[in-house]
């Protein structure tokens, strides 16, 4: 599904390069806004990444940002499934709109998808790690969903909301630094 952008299916250092810096600015940002709650940029630059860039670069990215973030704000069993839920949210970004940088996204179709990546493909498979690892002997799975639902309805709400509006006002803008980078032009 995300394959390593070369014929040869071997990561040049140009590669490594754009992924290291990339994930070291979302590191930073998902640590400052940490002390925000529910208040968080990091999704949005992923989809964006993912949206300009590729699927590789969206899962790469995605992934390694949180491995390497949670080093400050803290590891655990959630770090894996934070991984995987924003590396599946990267990847089907540059699945979806591999075409972003040659044509304008309608910005209700980016809406969509920010609310969709936010709260449902992020949201359940971290609630998936509360119910496997926190709660699988207390409740019940439906009563699990209900009461996880109802909890964390209003930070999925804002989760939702910060993410569409970065990607309303910073889609194109960091699109254009992305994509006009010298070193992507020879790729």
């Amino acid at each position: 599904m995300c394959q390593i952008p070369k014929k040869q299916n071997r990561i040049s250092s140009i590669d490594l390069i754009i992924i290291s810096v990339l994930c070291s600015i979302c590191s930073v940002i998902r640590i400052i806004f940490h002390h925000i709650p529910y208040i968080t940029p990091f999704t949005a630059l992923v989809i964006i990444i993912g949206s300009y860039l590729g699927p590789y670069y969206g899962f790469s990215v995605g992934a390694l940002s949180i491995l390497v973030s949670n080093f400050i704000l803290g590891q655990g069993l959630w770090t894996i499934f934070q991984m995987i839920a924003i590396a599946i949210v990267g990847c089907l970004s540059g699945i979806f709109f591999k075409n972003s940088r040659h044509k304008n996204i309608p910005r209700t179709l980016l809406c969509i998808w920010g609310i969709f990546s936010a709260n449902i493909i992020y949201g359940v498979i971290l609630s998936l790690y509360e119910f496997v690892f926190i709660y699988n002997k207390i409740f019940d799975p439906f009563q699990f969903f209900a009461i996880y639902l109802a909890s964390t309805l209003t930070s999925g709400i804002w989760h939702a909301a910060s993410t569409i509006f970065c990607l309303l006002f910073f889609f194109d803008p960091i699109g254009k630094v992305l994509i006009s980078n010298k070193f992507y032009k020879n790729n």
